[in-house]
């Protein structure tokens, strides 16, 4: 049996608000292989704990009326615009415990409306350049804990200030609970009254160089 899609999507489970393929023993999301969703009332798509390794370009095109796409628990290496391309309501995508290492600049510039991103326990260590501006503006909450962050990316914090990035988002919450943060001068509250500019960093370090942050990494940049 083809395990890219081992199943037909009936009229019956068009009409679930909540669709669950989890467990299904997916490999890859064939092209046009949910487009029978397009006419259905699915708000939520759960695809998590699969065997999904490929995204292919448009895989939920015309999906406009899904909300929420759940696709953790997975073996997703990459991903890039041009798979999100017709998810245009779209406000939540789970891509935690997946085998992404870097968030790249474009990835989810298709998302217009994307409101929470969840990258969490995945094998991510940097935040290349332009990635932060490339969010979809309507982002306030990017989840990148239990990664592999030996400390806090420059994308975020430019000797202990905020980046432009991060001030020109002042509403963005991004958790980094449970990384491998080393201690350094940057893991502390900074507060600059010259440059308007608070940092509030909720920081527990452990009393060796394993450092955890416990809490959300809230900042808040008032101009």
């Amino acid at each position: 049996m083809d395990k890219s899609l081992p199943f037909q999507i009936t009229s019956e489970l068009t009409e679930c608000e909540t669709l669950s393929l989890e467990y299904m023993d997916l490999v890859n999301i064939p092209p046009d292989g949910l487009a029978a969703l397009a006419s259905g009332l699915t708000q939520s798509l759960l695809l998590g704990s699969n065997g999904i390794k490929n995204l292919p370009p448009n895989a939920f095109k015309s999906l406009s009326q899904i909300h929420t796409l759940a696709l953790d628990h997975n073996e997703i290496e990459e991903v890039s615009s041009f798979i999100w391309i017709g998810l245009d309501n779209l406000t939540e995508l789970n891509l935690a415990a997946n085998f992404l290492s870097v968030l790249s600049p474009g990835s989810f510039t298709t998302l217009p409306k994307l409101q929470s991103l969840f990258l969490d326990g995945n094998l991510i260590d940097s935040i290349a350049k332009g990635a932060m501006a490339d969010l979809p503006p309507s982002l306030t909450y990017l989840g990148l804990s239990d990664n592999l962050f030996y400390e806090i990316p420059h994308e975020f914090l430019v000797f202990g200030y905020p980046s432009q990035e991060v001030c020109n988002r002042s509403d963005l919450t991004i958790s980094l609970n449970l990384n491998p943060l080393q201690c350094t001068t940057e893991l502390c509250v900074v507060e600059d009254p010259l440059l308007h500019i608070t940092v509030q960093l909720p920081i527990y370090c452990m009393p060796n160089w394993n450092t955890s942050i416990e809490e959300y990494m809230s900042v808040f940049c008032n101009k």
